[in-house]
């Protein structure tokens, strides 16, 4: 089972879509949480680029944060989906944007 059986999803979605147009604090706090995020991706996406997986000269920036829009997206997708083969298929979608080395 890939979608969450509970509805609960992750803290962090859900403050985003609850409180986050209203409360500017937590506007704040989640915004922090995205750019460490997007970074984290920023740095693996480099280390790969030196590893020589994928190809150099792409805007790793905008694929980490393609990343994690995939990643929140799935996150409230998975509440209202089970299917396993259409997650899958919607995170190689989303990776088919990196371009690897062969």
């Amino acid at each position: 089972q890939y979608a969450d059986p509970d509805k609960k999803s992750c803290f962090i979605v859900n403050t985003t879509t609850e409180l986050s147009s209203t409360e500017s604090e937590i506007r704040e706090v989640l915004s922090q949480n995205k750019a460490e995020m997007i970074e984290i991706f920023s740095e693996a996406l480099k280390n790969s680029e030196e590893m020589g997986e994928i190809k150099k000269g792409q805007d790793l920036k905008s694929l980490a944060s393609m990343i994690y829009t995939l990643f929140s997206g799935l996150q409230i997708v998975g509440k209202l989906s089970s299917n396993k083969e259409e997650l899958i298929n919607t995170v190689n979608a989303g990776f088919a944007a990196i371009q690897l080395n062969s």
